[in-house]
C-alpha cells in the first residue's frame, strides 16, 4: 500500500487561494472585516452567477464558525437544522425564517438566535445577506452534519 502524504505550503488557519479568492486568515487572535465589501465579493464570484446564493467562511476556530452568505431575492435554504447554537444577523435585505411554531422576519440590522437542533429554512425576501455564527462543537461527539451553506464539522 502507497502512503501519499501532503506538504502545506500555508500557515495554519490560513485558506488555499483560488481564481475568484486571495488566501485567507480564518483563525488569529485578531479578525477584522469590511462585511458589505465581503458581501459585494460574493456578488462577483461564479458561484453567485450560477445559483441563488453564495457563502463564504470568515472565521473557523476550535469554537466558533462565522459565515457571510448572499441570497438573490426569493432564494430560499430548505428546512435544515444544525446541532449547535446559531445566530443570524441580517446585513441587507430582509429574511424570513420558518420556524416549526413561528415565521420570523428579519429586516436589515435585525438578529435571531436559535438553540441547537431547531428545524429552519431561510429564505431572501428582496436581495439579502446575513452573518451566521455558529457555537462549534469542540468536540466530535455532536457527529457529522452538513448545513445548506456548505460546512461540515469533518
Amino acid at each position: 500500500m502507497t502512503t501519499v502524504q501532503f506538504t502545506r505550503n500555508r500557515p495554519p488557519g490560513q485558506t488555499s487561494a483560488t481564481d475568484e479568492r486571495p488566501p485567507q486568515q480564518l483563525a488569529a487572535p485578531i479578525l477584522t472585516f469590511d462585511l458589505l465589501r465581503e458581501v459585494e465579493q460574493l456578488r462577483t464570484e461564479r458561484a453567485w452567477q450560477l445559483t441563488d446564493h453564495n457563502a463564504k467562511t470568515l472565521v473557523k476556530d476550535p469554537g466558533l464558525r462565522v459565515i457571510i452568505v448572499a441570497m438573490k431575492d426569493g432564494a430560499r435554504l430548505p428546512e435544515h437544522h444544525a446541532p449547535v447554537r446559531i445566530v443570524i444577523q441580517t446585513l441587507i435585505g430582509h429574511l424570513q425564517i420558518r420556524l416549526p411554531e413561528q415565521t420570523v422576519q428579519l429586516p436589515a440590522g435585525s438578529m435571531l438566535t436559535l438553540e441547537g437542533n431547531v428545524a429552519h429554512d431561510v429564505e431572501a425576501v428582496g436581495e439579502s445577506a446575513f452573518v451566521l455564527s455558529l457555537s462549534w462543537p469542540t468536540d466530535r461527539s455532536e457527529g457529522a452534519w452538513t448545513s445548506p451553506y456548505g460546512l461540515s464539522t469533518r
